[in-house]
């Protein structure tokens, strides 16, 4: 699976009362013609993905929208029950039209699938140059577990770092498929200032890693939320620090 979701994925409003996009929208996403690679994994290219255990920050979530309608990637724990994901896994932007129902959403802690909520979701538009793009850049989506849940060492609640990385910066990506070491290449803006400034990793992360963290190697703090790739592009984009901050202050 290339992962390619879809050739130019920028964005659907949320329907009410779903926080997903209506078929009409998700259809136009699918139409619209800037190439954006998002890294959710659907169900039937999934593959074996690492538990959260000791060290691991991220954690394995599913969005399902119905039947064969399964987005998978991963979450942060910012604790008191809260997970901060890639908002493009669980708005219902980029699911097939046929597939309208209500996102249900399973975090997967340890050998625990617990139940969550979206509680924020950042705002999308759809453009037909551009497709789907987030207002600040905040592809982003606060999630709340529906229950108590599980101990898992290791599991600590991230917070978001001060500053906005900068080129030449380490960074410990940490998603359940891998941890790894990188550095942040440059920002990438986008074209229009409104939809925000990305940082870019020098490491291509793959479809099932859309909601990782990355982290400052030495603190621990968290540097961005794993979003996209862009056609052509050989590293990964992601939501950074400040961009998390106003999201979450909204």
């Amino acid at each position: 699976m290339t992962g390619r979701q879809p050739p130019a994925a920028r964005g659907a409003s949320p329907a009410a009362g779903t926080g997903g996009a209506s078929a009409a929208a998700r259809a136009a996403v699918l139409r619209a013609g800037r190439a954006m690679l998002l890294l959710l994994l659907p169900a039937a290219c999934a593959a074996p993905a690492a538990p959260a255990g000791p060290g691991q920050p991220a954690v394995r979530l599913s969005a399902s929208f119905g039947a064969g309608c399964v987005a998978r990637g991963a979450a942060v724990f910012l604790g008191e029950g809260r997970f901060l994901t890639a908002a493009h896994l669980v708005d219902g932007s980029l699911t097939p039209p046929a597939c309208d129902g209500p996102p249900r959403l399973a975090l997967l802690l340890g050998d625990r699938a617990v139940a969550a909520r979206v509680e924020r979701l950042g705002q999308s538009e759809v453009d037909p140059a551009e497709g789907l793009r987030y207002r600040g850049g905040h592809d982003l989506a606060l999630l709340a577990a529906e229950e108590p849940l599980p101990a898992l060492p290791g599991l600590r609640a991230a917070r978001p770092c001060a500053g906005d990385p900068g080129p030449g910066r380490p960074v410990a990506v940490a998603t359940p498929r891998r941890s790894a070491r990188t550095t942040v290449v440059a920002q990438a803006p986008e074209a229009d200032p409104a939809f925000g400034t990305y940082a870019e990793l020098q490491l291509r992360l793959e479809p099932g890693e859309s909601g990782g963290g990355a982290f400052d190697p030495v603190s621990g703090c968290l540097l961005g939320v794993v979003s996209h790739r862009e056609e052509g592009e050989p590293g990964t984009r992601v939501v950074p620090p400040a961009a998390i901050r106003a999201f979450l202050a909204e």
